[in-house]
């Protein structure tokens, strides 16, 4: 009988954090919902992830990571009532089903608990390890009244206080739900998109403000949707990068880019370098370095004629291993640039041994160029720490010659902005190059 009843208990748990697994939690999720239904009382379903744990594996190895997976799973036991239930729904992913709530600000003191206690460091191989969480809640009867309808809006709550960011949490509404459909529909479509080549770059120029000289152009994705005509980014790049997706469209984006360089040279003379955005993705990927390395092999062109763009959320997220990419990049000839500068988390000491060339100012900044107080004290202070540095500074985002003045006479190095031309095809980008005269040299 013991024995029967361990096989039993086996059966319900998750092998590595004891907690209850998926198949035994909705089971149990489905008998809560009958007792509320008849007691006519409510339920909090809590859908718990970890932001970027594969993170954490790539840097520690597996055996850390289940260690800090073990501590999470003790830490949310830990914080909740005995009536509280958590299961390891799989992989990063915990669920908590609190019952006997009168409402949602029944379940804040909760969530604000979770969050506390979730993202405190734990400490493995010496190094002190951040987890943050992002956190969807669905409610009974409110937001579904089966177990699997729970279950979906909980996690569509959870993606939702992902794209937001950092640690947050959401309750389910029911227009995440026709976004969430929206998101499917073009999730089907984006998969056929690349396959039909669908995508194409369009690129905008970057100028020396006390020369007027082209000096490089940023490469920007486009989709030529069959219905919807031209996308920008924004309306499907979100989908993409919670998707395996976002790889296969990163490399081409990437190779595309380098291939433009390269015709222009050979074509029409016209030397510029290109600079691309990376993808959080793209650049873990063990062997990224590697992967540029290819594509200059295959272009046969040195890696000057290249320039990669990346956020400093992507930065920061494992210093040491970024520190290492870059450096293998610019070895080849790459350079590097930060994306967005001021907007992120690059703590001024990590910015000191981070090998790039280039910041480039956040439009956010530059917008409120030359008047506002806030705006030109940031961006003033960042042209200065920058040069201070050793750093180029490109400001994004210029809009009016007023603007262009004030970098200017700051000593900006570079401007980009629909003031010296808005984002154009690979054709367009060439005429307009060489109409202006002066830029097609080596």
């Amino acid at each position: 009988l013991a024995s029967q009843a361990r096989i039993s208990y086996l059966a319900e748990r998750d092998a590595l954090t004891g907690l209850m697994n998926r198949a035994a939690f909705m089971d149990h999720l489905s008998a809560a919902i009958e007792r509320s239904c008849e007691s006519a009382g409510q339920l909090a379903l809590v859908f718990v992830d970890l932001n970027d744990f594969k993170r954490v594996n790539d840097s520690l190895g597996h055996l850390e990571g289940d260690r800090v997976l073990v501590t999470v799973a003790e830490r949310l036991q830990a914080c909740l009532r005995a009536t509280d239930q958590v299961a390891r729904f799989g992989g990063d992913e915990f669920v908590v089903l609190l019952e006997e709530v009168q409402g949602q600000e029944d379940v804040v003191p909760v969530l604000q608990a979770l969050l506390r206690i979730v993202e405190v460091p734990v400490e493995t191989l010496g190094r002190s390890v951040s987890v943050t969480p992002s956190i969807g809640i669905a409610m009974y009867p409110e937001h579904g009244s089966t177990a699997e309808v729970l279950m979906q809006h909980a996690d569509t709550a959870m993606y939702e206080a992902k794209a937001i960011g950092g640690k947050e949490w959401q309750f389910f509404r029911p227009a995440m739900a026709a976004s969430a459909f929206a998101d499917l529909i073009i999730e089907g479509q984006l998969r056929d998109a690349l396959a039909r080549h669908e995508f194409e770059l369009f690129f905008q120029p970057q100028i020396d403000p006390t020369s007027d000289r082209l000096v490089g152009a940023e490469a920007l994705l486009r989709w030529r949707h069959p219905e919807r005509g031209l996308l920008a980014p924004d309306a499907f790049i979100a989908v993409a990068e919670r998707n395996p997706l976002m790889l296969p469209l990163s490399e081409w984006v990437l190779r595309e880019a380098a291939k433009h360089a390269k015709q222009w040279r050979t074509h029409s003379g016209l030397s510029v370098p290109v600079a691309v955005n990376l993808s959080q993705m793209q650049f873990r990927l063990e062997g990224f370095a590697a992967t540029v390395h290819q594509v200059l092999v295959d272009l046969d062109m040195p890696g000057s004629w290249l320039q990669l763009e990346l956020t400093e959320r992507m930065l920061m997220n494992d210093v040491q291993t970024a520190i290492e990419t870059l450096t293998e990049l610019r070895a080849m000839g790459v350079s590097i640039a930060v994306d967005d500068f001021g907007t992120g988390h690059t703590a001024l000491a990590h910015l000191i041994q981070l090998p790039v060339d280039k910041l480039k100012i956040d439009q956010s900044f530059v917008s409120g160029l030359p008047h506002e107080p806030g705006p030109v004290a940031v961006a003033h202070a960042i042209l200065k720490m920058a040069h201070g540095l050793g750093f180029r500074v490109c400001a994004e985002g210029v809009r009016s010659s007023a603007q262009a003045q004030c970098l200017k006479d700051w000593g900006c190095d570079e401007l980009q902005g629909e003031w010296i031309a808005l984002p154009m095809s690979s054709h367009d980008f060439q005429d307009w190059a060489l109409g202006r005269g002066g830029d097609h040299h080596g």
